[in-house]
């Protein structure tokens, strides 16, 4: 686990010096005008510092402790896959069922797979954050989802 984790951090830094190296060749600009790789330096910028940070912890980390498991508990992994779930089917059943009706089943889903809360809790929050996204996505971002086999949008006549 450890050299996996050395290997990665290692590879973004260098990412990240790369697109540093990209943006600077691209014309970085001034802070007034900024040039056309303004952005990507700092991008770069950002993904090579949190690199090097998670490179110190890491190594420092590493030194102290033993090696572990990447499986700590027994149903580590029945709880990852479960997790994996909810996403694959939101995408599958999208178009059929409909953005709102997706949104809720799989936030319900999750809400239960990853801690399992009261369940008025999870319908509170379930519904609360799929109202939010259908308001902010649907009403006033005006992003076409898909409505599904209920229709549920028709809902938005109400508030125009």
């Amino acid at each position: 686990m450890r050299n996996w984790d050395i290997t990665c951090t290692v590879l973004l830094l260098l990412i990240g010096i790369y697109v540093i190296a990209t943006g600077w060749h691209l014309g970085f600009g001034a802070f007034d005008s900024p040039g056309p790789g303004f952005i990507a330096v700092f991008a770069g910028l950002t993904l090579s510092v949190f690199s090097a940070v998670n490179l110190v912890f890491i190594i420092s980390i590493y030194r102290k402790t033993a090696v572990q498991s990447f499986w700590p508990q027994p149903d580590s992994r029945k709880k990852v896959l479960a997790i994996l779930a909810g996403p694959i089917a939101f995408t599958l059943l999208l178009n059929y069922a409909g953005f709102f009706i997706c949104t809720l089943a799989m936030l319900i889903y999750l809400f239960r797979a990853i801690h399992q809360h009261r369940m008025s809790l999870t319908l509170i929050l379930a519904v609360t954050a799929a109202v939010f996204c259908l308001v902010l996505f649907q009403l006033l971002l005006k992003v076409q989802f898909p409505e599904g086999i209920f229709g549920i949008y028709h809902l938005k006549g109400w508030f125009n």
